[in-house]
């Protein structure tokens, strides 16, 4: 007769643990959906700011060589740094110095005399101000 009460009161605990393991289960799984959807945030982001810097470098070399007027892979260059500039404004804010330093890189490109002292001078504080946010384990 100590069969049957034993073998309910198991069947209790089981019917009372099972909701708690499932929770924790479902808990594991919430956290590493987390921990996935951070690490992809800043990849995202990573990629997004070095494409920034990649079509500033292009630009940068399209408008040091020589070129005529009907040039069209440096207008297609041009306009990608126009779009990369304007999109830098979300990914980096008006105050920062990265924005800075991409609008005198900017300023300085559109004078056709420039000169190219002063613009590498301009890429290389570029590349330290854009340091901190490429820096893949900090990104983000």
């Amino acid at each position: 007769m100590t069969c049957p009460v034993e073998s309910k009161d198991a069947l209790d605990y089981l019917i009372a643990i099972a909701p708690i393991l499932i929770s924790g289960a479902v808990g594991c799984i919430a956290l590493a959906q987390y921990v996935t959807n951070k690490s992809k945030l800043r990849l995202d982001l990573y990629n997004r700011r070095f494409a920034i810097y990649h079509k500033t470098v292009s630009y940068y070399l399209a408008c040091m060589k020589p070129r005529n007027s009907t040039d069209e892979a440096f207008r297609e260059c041009e306009s990608e740094f126009v779009v990369a500039y304007r999109e830098s404004v979300f990914l980096f804010g008006t105050t920062s110095t990265v924005y800075e330093k991409l609008t005198e890189v900017k300023n300085l490109l559109s004078n056709p005399k420039v000169d190219p002292i002063q613009v590498e001078k301009t890429m290389l504080e570029l590349e330290q101000s854009l340091l901190p946010s490429l820096d893949f384990h900090r990104a983000g």
